[in-house]
Parts: C-alpha cells; sequence; structure tokens
C-alpha cells in the first residue's frame, strides 16, 4: 500500500494528550472521550504486517460478518515509562485499512471477552487508511498487563481482531509479528516509520538529558578515574534551578538523586558522574553497559519532564544523546557542548553461520556482517588492527572468534563464537580466552607467575553445558586466592564489568540459586587439597547448604584455557 504523506495534528483531550496525524486529504478528527473515560488520538495511514484472520485464529475466534469496516489492532504498549508519544499512559493503536472512514461506535477494547465492554470506542472516527491511537492512563477502566495477556477488538460483543503479547514486550511495543524493534505509534513499525515518529514529536525545551555515556574509559577524569556521566542541557531563555529535579535510572524511584542547588542558565550544560559514590554532582547509581533509561523528574510534583532509553549496544567511549528530535550513537562525545551529529542506528555486529558449540569435526566458517569485518583469534579483543576478513575461516581446532565489523567509520559492538573440536566430557565445559602473554610461563604480564600482584587480562568466556552455550560474555580474568596462588592448580576470578562490554552476566548459572545476575564468579581449583582430593571444600559447602552457614553455590565444570586442557574446576559464587 502506499503511504500518504501525514500532517501533524495535536489533540487536546478530556484526561490525557495524545500526538494525532491524520491523513493528509482528511479533516481534524473531532476530540473525544470514550464512553469509559479514555481519550485517544489518530496517527497517519502505513502498512502494517499482520493480518486479522491470523490474529482471530490464534485467539479461536470468528470475525463478525456484521463488522462495518476494517479496523484492525496494529500495535500496543503494556509498560510505557519513557514517555513515549510524551505520555506515561500505555496505548493501543487503531488501523483503518479501509478506504472509507471508519465510525468505531459499537467498537470496544477489552482483555477479557466476557466483558466486551472494557473500554467503549463510540464516539471516535478513524479517516479512510489512518490510524487512531488510544491512551490507557493508569487510573483507566482498561489497563495492559506486563506480564502478558491477549488484547481483543470487539464489534456488538463479537471478537473482530486480537494481538496476545507475551512478558518478553517488556518496555517496548508488540505487533501482530511479535515484539517491535521500536515503537512506531501512528506510523510504519520499520526504522523509517520510527524516524517519522520522531520528528511529530516536538522538540525538546527547558531542562533535558541531552547526552550519556555508559562504559567511560577516556572522558572527563575525576580523581584519576573515569566514571559514567549524563549531561543536561537548559534550551530554554530562563534560568533553571537544578535542585527543583530529580534524576533516576528508575522509574519505580524516581527521587533517587535530587541535583545540586545550582543555577543552569540558558543554552548552558551540566555533567552529573554516574559513579554512585556520596559526593557534590554525582548520582548514588552507576549507568548499566547493557541498556538503561534515564528520567528528569520535578521535586514539586513529581511530573516526568523527560527521559532517555540508552541501548544496550552503546560501545566503550561512545557516547548516546540527542540531536535534534533524534537520537544518536556518537563516536565523538561532547561532555558540556553542543551535540555533534551521529548515527541513529549501530553498525549491526558480525554473524557466524555456526552457532558456539562442541562439534566432532573441523568445518569451514563463514562471518557476515556491514561494511569491514575484523576478527581476532588469539584473545584480543577486535579492531582495526585484527585480520580483515575475506573468506571464510577453516575451524579444525578448538577456536575462539571476535569479531567487529566497521562501516562508514562506524564499529558494530562485539560479537564471539566458541568453537571445541573434538573433545567429549560429561561435565559443562568453560573455556577462556585471553592474550597469551597473560598466562605465559613467564613475562611481566603473566598472571600464573607474578601471583604477587592481581594482574587482570581482558578477556572471553564461554561455558557449554548438555552441549549447548549456556553463556559467553567478555570478562576480566585474575588469579584468585592467598597461599593457594603459588600452587600447581591456581584458581581465578571471572570479573563482568561494562569496560569489557557488559557490566553484568545475566544467567541462571546454579540451579540451587533463584539468583541470575552475577558481577562476578570463581573458577576454583584444588587450592591446598592439590593433588588430593581435590573437592573436599565443594562437598563440605554442599552438604552445609541449607543451614545457618553462609555458602557459595558451586558446579564441576572442565576448563580449557586459551584452547588447552587445565582440568576440573568448580565455578562458584564469589561472595564479597
Amino acid at each position: 500500500m502506499k503511504m500518504k504523506r501525514a500532517a501533524a495534528v495535536v489533540l487536546s483531550l478530556c484526561m490525557v494528550l495524545s500526538c494525532a496525524i491524520s491523513c493528509a486529504d482528511s479533516a481534524k478528527t473531532p476530540e473525544t472521550t470514550s464512553e469509559a473515560g479514555e481519550s485517544a488520538g489518530v496517527t497517519s495511514s502505513v502498512n502494517v504486517s499482520g493480518t486479522t484472520s491470523d490474529a482471530l485464529s490464534s485467539a479461536g475466534e470468528q470475525q463478525p460478518d456484521a463488522a462495518p469496516h476494517d479496523v484492525v489492532l496494529s500495535e500496543l504498549m503494556a509498560d510505557n515509562h519513557k514517555l513515549c508519544l510524551n505520555s506515561g499512559s500505555d496505548w493501543v493503536e487503531l488501523w483503518n485499512r479501509g478506504d472509507q472512514e471508519a465510525s468505531l461506535d459499537g467498537y470496544s477494547l477489552t482483555d477479557q471477552t466476557d466483558k466486551p465492554n472494557r473500554l467503549s470506542l463510540k464516539g471516535i472516527v478513524i479517516p479512510a487508511n489512518a490510524y487512531y491511537v488510544v491512551l490507557l492512563p493508569e487510573t483507566g477502566k482498561l489497563k495492559l498487563s506486563g506480564k502478558g495477556e491477549t488484547l481483543y477488538l470487539m464489534y456488538q460483543g463479537a471478537v473482530t481482531d486480537a494481538i496476545t503479547y507475551t512478558e518478553e514486550i517488556g518496555a517496548g511495543s508488540w505487533t501482530h509479528d511479535g515484539k517491535a524493534a521500536y515503537p512506531t505509534p501512528g506510523f510504519p513499525n520499520t526504522a523509517e516509520g520510527y524516524g517519522m515518529y520522531l520528528d511529530s514529536l516536538p522538540q525538546p525545551s527547558g531542562l533535558y538529558i541531552s547526552e550519556a555515556m555508559t562504559s567511560n574509559g577516556s572522558y572527563l577524569p575525576y580523581d584519576g578515574k573515569y566514571y559514567d556521566w549524563v549531561e543536561l542541557h537548559n534550551s530554554g531563555d530562563v534560568p533553571v534551578r537544578l535542585s527543583d529535579f530529580y534524576l533516576s535510572d528508575s522509574h519505580k524511584s524516581p527521587d533517587a538523586y535530587r541535583l545540586p542547588d545550582e543555577i543552569l542558565e540558558p543554552g548552558s550544560y551540566y555533567i552529573i558522574y554516574c559513579s554512585g559514590l556520596d559526593k557534590w554532582g554525582h548520582a548514588p547509581f552507576r549507568l548499566s553497559s547493557d541498556g538503561e533509561t534515564l528520567y528528569l523528574t520535578r521535586v514539586s510534583d513529581g511530573v516526568l519532564t523527560d527521559c532517555m532509553v540508552l541501548p544496550g549496544d552503546i560501545r566503550r567511549d561512545q557516547s548516546f544523546g540527542r540531536f535534534g528530535k533524534r537520537l544518536c550513537y556518537m563516536d565523538t562525545p561532547t561532555p558540556a557542548a553542543v551535540n555533534t551529529e551521529g548515527i541513529e542506528k549501530s553498525v549491526k555486529a558480525p554473524e557466524a553461520d555456526h552457532v558456539s558449540g562442541i562439534y566432532k569435526e573441523g568445518f569451514m566458517l563463514e562471518l557476515s556482517g556491514e561494511g569491514n569485518i575484523y576478527y581476532t583469534t588469539d584473545g584480543t579483543a577486535p579492531n582495526e588492527t585484527g585480520v580483515l576478513y575475506s573468506a571464510p575461516l577453516a575451524i579444525s581446532e578448538n577456536t575462539t572468534i571476535r569479531a567487529v565489523a566497521v562501516s562508514n567509520g562506524c564499529f558494530s559492538r562485539e560479537s564471539s563464537y566458541t568453537y571445541l573440536i573434538g573433545i567429549s566430557h560429561t561435565l559443562p565445559v568453560v573455556q577462556v580466552s585471553v592474550p597469551g602473554a597473560y598466562v605465559a610461563d613467564a613475562g611481566e604480564k603473566s598472571i600464573l607467575v607474578n601471583y604477587q600482584e592481581n594482574i587482570e587480562a581482558a578477556g572471553h568466556v564461554t561455558c557449554f553445558e548438555n552441549g549447548t552455550e549456556l553463556f559467553s560474555i567478555n570478562c576480566g580474568f585474575r588469579l584468585h586466592g592467598n597461599g593457594s596462588r603459588v600452587g600447581k592448580k591456581q584458581s581465578f576470578q571471572l570479573r563482568f564489568r561494562s569496560e569489557y562490554g557488559t557490566g553484568k552476566l545475566k544467567c541462571k548459572v546454579f540451579d540451587s540459586l533463584d539468583i541470575d545476575e552475577f558481577q562476578s564468579l570463581l573458577l576454583h581449583g584444588a587450592s591446598e587439597d592439590y593433588p588430593c582430593a581435590n573437592m573436599r571444600d565443594e562437598v563440605l559447602e554442599t552438604i552445609a547448604a541449607g543451614t545457618s552457614l553462609y555458602t557459595q553455590a558451586t558446579k564441576p565444570v572442565v576448563l580449557y584455557l586459551n584452547n588447552m586442557y587445565w582440568g576440573v574446576y568448580y565455578i562458584r559464587e564469589r561472595i564479597n
């Protein structure tokens, strides 16, 4: 279907404000309020994937012959805490696919078919080939569960369309095709449609969040350390008292940090360090490189005035911020200065045609991705000094591939693939890959030889359990213990830090724990028990589990270090 040109219209409704875009030739839709006391807005005509018949099949219902219009559910958001549509309300998008305007008298929305009139749509008129966005205030009669459910569009008590979503929706939106890459209320569910949606929003004004860095290694040193930071900008024409606002990384705790009592002049910038330290100008929280949302809230009335969703693929020393109405990745951060134009879409990390795993025989490996692909096999982080991929690679022995794509001068995040060839173990298998100098028999970098020092190597760890990948993540690798450091079977720590790409390991490593996030883990050797039983400590820990004693969960594994067999170890919690 050809997309009709859209013109922006703003509807002021009785309970909430919604952005409204109608077809270029359409008249402004009258302001309306449904019988249930909810309000809505209209947006432009676009083509969305998914059909009414498919939705009805999954809902187990039949479309009534009497439905007068080709109106369907096209998108919904069930946990809107990010000012989508400049509102904190959840929303449902309706699409009139017909060539005639559609009056929604007799239509309703519900999440329970035995209560078909939870939200009446009486009085709403959608122009031909146009959208209508229905906002669902938290105080309204129809609420969408963040845990997942089915939303039904009804006509005279019969189902005409339905969308079933799951908890996977998170804070994003959902269409008939599943979770959407980005919310596009009123526009195509494409990158272009997302851009159109952003262009329809008003320009940020007053105090707002303009830039942030989630993995800082080079900018704004403070006491010799590099902390993540958030940049605030006063784009208004009057001074702003910062202490009139809270900054937070949690919508459940919007008052996490009251800004310093300082005046920010028009056009000026202010940097907040996100260090977790109790210091002036330092927020009591850190930013996660796995993705984060920042909230700016007024102290006086608790109104959310701005927020910024920080994606989980921002690279180290790359910032993310606003350039006009758009949000961009910035390879040249500009703390306390005007933002430079960045790229709106990050470069996709390279992909391999073989998943990480344990293989009986070698094979030829193909990598694909944007621009040029650079890779390493020696444990070092990939960049333009790595090997330029040009032809399939022969994988004939244990190998960890770390790769990055470079397109138009912009880098992707790293992707890593681990292949173990011709091995057979009944225990889970852990492969750690670090630059060779760190595990050499000699040299100033060797963590094995220089055991008096806390040398930490940047590397990658992969764990296979029952033949499939349990986790794969960049990490820091260092010695653990005291007297055991000089032993023949040393123990190691795996440290998960944002400087390596991911701040936490998110995985249910131990079946006996309800914990699925870790900042560090141990690879425990026999320590002083070597070369005797090699497992007495683990046996005693297991016996004591469930008592009043503190114990560490443990799991036996086979360790490969830089592709070499290193023996039976135990993955354990690292309690500090």
